[in-house]
C-alpha cells in the first residue's frame, strides 16, 4: 500500500496579531521562512538544525535586550551544536 504524505502546512505563531507575522514551513531537512503578507514572495531556507539552535537561543534569552553579552555566553553553554 502506498501512503500519501500530508501536504506541508505553513505555520505562524499564536502570538501573531494577523498583520505582520512570520510563517515557517518545516520539512525533513530544512525550514522555510516567509513574511505572511507576501505569500508568493521570497523565502529564507535554513537547515533544520540551524532553526532548532535559533529557537533554543530564543528560549534561553540570547536575544533579550538586557545584558546581551552574559545571555549569549549562557546560551552558548546550553545549546548543543551538531558535530
Amino acid at each position: 500500500m502506498i501512503e500519501i504524505a500530508e501536504p506541508a502546512t505553513w505555520r505562524k505563531s499564536s502570538y501573531c496579531n494577523g498583520a505582520a507575522c512570520v510563517e515557517v514551513l518545516i520539512t525533513g531537512s530544512s525550514v522555510r521562512i516567509r513574511d505572511s503578507k507576501t505569500n508568493d514572495g521570497q523565502e529564507l531556507k535554513v537547515e533544520r538544525q540551524s532553526w532548532i539552535n535559533f529557537v533554543e537561543a530564543i528560549k534561553v534569552g540570547v536575544f533579550d535586550d538586557d545584558d546581551l553579552g552574559d545571555q549569549r555566553q549562557h546560551a552558548d553553554d546550553q545549546i548543543e551544536t551538531p558535530r
